[in-house]
């Protein structure tokens, strides 16, 4: 009984590590499926992709919101950008928008999206 208790238990943790890594490989899978769907847009379509996650990065970490108070929203984006600026800058890269879009640029659409 004992025994079978333990085969039982070594084929769980076989199954789980099993999982974990097809779950790593999903991970990996959607990662190039990005990418290639990024090769693809245009320019348009690249700037409304990068301002749309960065928009959604502000309202989760920085807790944006729409406002009618243009130097309280204008504070808080600077102090954003500030922090931000890397990594604003690595997924204007990752979108092939740096030819033609920056940070400047993204700033003051965002600006723009979080206006009322």
């Amino acid at each position: 009984m004992e025994a079978a208790i333990i085969i039982t238990a070594i084929f769980q943790l076989i199954l789980l590590a099993k999982i974990w890594q097809m779950t790593n490989d999903v991970s990996h899978i959607k990662k190039s499926l990005d990418v290639v769907q990024v090769q693809f847009l245009s320019e348009k379509g690249k700037i409304t992709a990068i301002d749309e996650k960065v928009s959604e990065h502000l309202k989760v970490w920085y807790k944006v919101k729409k406002t009618s108070n243009s130097y309280a929203l204008k504070e808080k984006l600077d102090s954003a950008f500030i922090r931000e600026e890397p990594r604003f800058d690595k997924w204007i890269d990752q979108y092939g928008a740096s030819d033609f879009y920056g940070l400047d640029d993204l700033k003051n659409s965002m600006i723009e999206r979080f206006r009322k």
